[in-house]
């Protein structure tokens, strides 16, 4: 379902810095017309609720202490009652996949502390260790990916924006340069 594929740098490596640069002072208007919908822990950090229309953190109250993360499905779900509802000119739909923990197999770590806003047995420092192979952190990932474009396709049937836009935070290195993560 995905048209016009575009490749684009993110002004960010990672998502607090995202969150950073995507919500500064001289975007305030558009922000205050904006519905932000995230499982994304960094807004606890980084953003402030009067700055939006509306700033729903899924995380807290979505969150899946068995995969250790937010799922995309609660992610959507709310989407789409606050599409609908509301109305907004304008929504943020922050999922959390393809980040880490792998949905699949959540047992290859990756899992995030939502209080401490810390990894738990980062995939990213196994695989630089070689403890595990790029293929698997690789298949993980993409699987992750597929999974919750599974979700924005149930959103896009379920909403009626004229415009929309699917993206990342910030991509992540597979060793490239050194880089994991």
């Amino acid at each position: 379902f995905l048209e016009n594929v575009q490749a684009k740098y993110s002004p960010a490596s990672s998502s607090r810095e995202w969150l950073q640069h995507q919500f500064r002072t001289r975007y305030a208007d558009e922000i205050r017309k904006t519905a932000y919908i995230t499982g994304n822990t960094f807004s606890n950090e980084v953003l402030d609720s009067e700055d939006f229309g509306l700033l729903d953190e899924v995380w807290k109250y979505g969150w899946d202490k068995e995969t250790g993360t937010v799922l995309p499905r609660p992610i959507t779900d709310r989407a789409i009652s606050v599409a609908r509802a509301r109305q907004p000119d304008q929504m943020i739909v922050h999922y959390m996949q393809p980040h880490f923990p792998s949905l699949e197999n959540p047992e290859l770590g990756g899992q995030v502390d939502p209080e401490e806003n810390k990894w738990i047995n980062s995939v990213w420092n196994q695989l630089e260790m070689g403890e595990l192979s790029h293929e698997t952190v690789w298949n993980a990932y993409k699987s992750n990916l597929e999974q919750v474009l599974t979700d924005v396709e149930l959103l896009l049937n379920n909403t009626n924006f004229e415009t929309v836009s699917i993206t990342a935070d910030h991509g992540n290195g597979f060793g490239e340069c050194g880089i994991y993560g």
